[in-house]
Order: structure tokens, then sequence, then C-alpha cells
């Protein structure tokens, strides 16, 4: 019994020796200089940011319905940053009040007054590529690189500045037809990093 035991504490002994030797095998030896290797990874997420809108008013009045265009529109640049690949890739969709009734790419203001609509469009525009975005769309192949030509290194479009151009458009005979008043809604812009 006690030679089984010795054994057994020998053996044990060895086993813990032959581990401690392989987990050393890993690390450098000693001597008057020492290198040992880490390797780093970090794997960064691919992002996208909106931001620089301001909200757009339309004063439609005598000189609109006077004018000959049947349209008027404004514009407005603001920023898209994305570090997905040098072109700064996303997709554009929207949120807002759809306005079935003047065709599937209108979004609609509301009259604070009687409740009524009026019907709008608009459109975002990369410097290359021109899009209507109506409800349910999700356009993708834009880029934030391609207005300016570098892609932002800042969410905000501090270094390259706004590289995105937001247009909104009203139609006379869609204010033709409206109430007079005020009319009041929002579209909330959704870009997605791809």
């Amino acid at each position: 019994m006690e030679k089984y035991m010795i054994s057994k504490i020998l053996m044990g002994a060895g086993a813990a020796a032959l581990l401690a030797s392989g987990a050393m095998a890993q690390d450098s030896t000693f001597g008057t200089t020492s290198t040992d290797t880490v390797n780093i990874t970090a794997e960064v997420a691919p992002v996208v940011r909106v931001s620089g809108l301001d909200d757009v008013n339309f004063d439609l009045n005598e000189a609109f319905f006077n004018q000959s265009g049947p349209n008027t529109y404004k514009n407005q640049m603001f920023c898209v940053y994305s570090n997905v690949s040098n072109a700064g890739s996303f997709s554009i969709s929207a949120t807002g009040t759809p306005a079935p009734a003047f065709g599937s790419n209108a979004w609609a203001v509301t009259n604070s007054g009687d409740g009524s609509i009026l019907a709008f469009t608009m459109k975002v525009y990369d410097g290359s590529l021109d899009r209507v975005v109506g409800p349910g769309d999700n356009w993708s192949g834009f880029s934030s690189a391609q207005w300016n030509g570098d892609r932002p290194d800042t969410g905000d479009c501090s270094d390259t500045g706004d590289n995105t151009r937001l247009q909104v458009t009203f139609s006379k005979d869609n204010v033709l037809g409206a109430n007079a008043g005020t009319y009041a809604g929002a579209i909330t812009l959704v870009a997605s990093a791809t």
C-alpha cells in the first residue's frame, strides 16, 4: 500500500512537471535579452451616421402661385458618415406619413387646423446617385466619398464638408388642391451601413 502511494505521488509530480514544461515552451528563454510576441486584433464594426439636417420651411404664397414652373423645391446639404470601404457605402430609406393617394413616392404634412394633408416628394443625391425616396423604398449604392472625392474620417464631415443633398418638392397642382393653413410633419432619413 505504501509503495502504491509513493508511486502514485511520483506519477502525479511527473505529470505536473510535464505540464509545466509544456507551458514554458511557449515563453522566451532566459538570457541577457528576452523577447516574446503578442498578437493584437481589433474588429471595427460597420457604422453610419447622419448629421447636419435642418428643418425645411416653405412659404407657399402668391409668388409661388404666380410662378410659371410646376414645382417648388428646396435643397439642403447634410453629412452621411460611413466606414464601409473607402467609398463609405450606405443605403437610404425614410419613415414618415405616406400620402398614397398622391402616388407611391408621396409623403404628407398635415394641416394643423382641419387635419387635411399636403403631399410632397423628396430626393437624395450623393453627387452621382440621385434617388426619389418614397415610403417603403430602400436605395443602396450611395457613397459618402462621391460628392467631395474623399470619404469623411470624422463623424460630422468637418474634414470634407457635407456630402449628401436632400431635395424636398411640392407640386403646384397639389398646393392648389390644398386648403389654406399651416401644414407640418416630419421625415426621418435612415442611413444604413451596406
